[in-house]
């Protein structure tokens, strides 16, 4: 089992924050997936690998490979930093709501 910190795209809350779920299959930054956040199904993005933490991870499924190129997750850092806007809007502004329709 792998573990990856996740970005939320499109969430309904300001999200300064990254979520940790498992998945059984090895992950790239910039790939897409779908999870569960308080029973309601959401996008997310591939932010990192991390070590299996203390706490039991909800799983998530992959949805396509490299969603995200480098140059592009380089400017979603950008604009989170730079802008002082939350990670999860840095992140969104490359996914149309409607194409992420769940």
């Amino acid at each position: 089992m792998n573990f990856y910190e996740l970005v939320i795209l499109h969430y309904n809350k300001p999200l300064n924050a990254t979520f940790t779920y498992s998945i059984n299959q090895k992950l790239q930054t910039g790939d897409l997936l779908k999870v569960t956040v308080k029973n309601k199904d959401y996008f997310a993005i591939c932010f990192k690998e991390v070590e299996k933490p203390d706490f039991e991870c909800k799983e998530a499924e992959l949805i396509c490979k490299e969603a995200l190129s480098d140059y592009q997750i380089q400017i979603a850092n950008f604009i989170h930093n730079y802008y002082c806007c939350t990670i999860s809007k840095a992140y969104s502004l490359f996914f149309s709501k409607k194409l992420l329709k769940v």
